[in-house]
């Protein structure tokens, strides 16, 4: 009985026990090595915690897509428009998107050769909900074929907070 007065007094006095109010941690992550998409366009997707020491002690996280245009073969894209996206890992394993980071801009070839950009939205840097599991996923909007569309969905190892 005495605990339960003491606590009951603390409460009615305006004290709060047993809560703080700590941020999320980003841990995990890091990159998924290339995958090759469709039209011979080899992606990677990179999750980082976005804070200047390159640690994980950071609340926000940002994508790193690097993306490769081979041009191999007729019909490969010779643009590509790279995007990335933070979604959420749900206790089932379906993904729900939290975010959108929003492309990087259209890149076209290099000098005789394959192009490689490297897109980082670090101005991009969102933070993700405390408690939860995410993935940064990056795809392309480019031609392929003559098809214009949306190709990739590299996800990122997963990240926690």
């Amino acid at each position: 009985m005495a605990k339960f007065g003491i606590v009951a007094s603390l409460a009615f006095a305006g004290v709060t026990l047993g809560t703080t109010t700590a941020s999320a941690e980003v841990w995990g992550g890091g990159c998924r090595a290339y995958v090759m998409e469709p039209g011979d366009v080899e992606m990677d997707s990179c999750a980082y915690a976005a804070d200047s020491s390159n640690s994980w002690n950071s609340t926000r996280i940002y994508p790193d897509v690097t993306t490769v245009e081979h041009q191999w073969n007729p019909g490969d894209p010779d643009q590509v428009d790279p995007c990335a996206q933070l979604m959420r890992v749900n206790p089932d394993g379906s993904l729900t998107q939290i975010h959108d980071f929003v492309c990087g801009g259209w890149v076209g070839p290099g000098r005789g050769g394959p192009s490689q950009n490297e897109w980082k939205g670090t101005d991009r840097a969102w933070s993700a909900p405390a408690g939860g599991t995410y993935v940064v996923q990056s795809g392309y909007w480019a031609t392929v074929n003559g098809h214009y569309g949306y190709y990739g969905n590299v996800q990122s190892p997963r990240i926690y907070t």
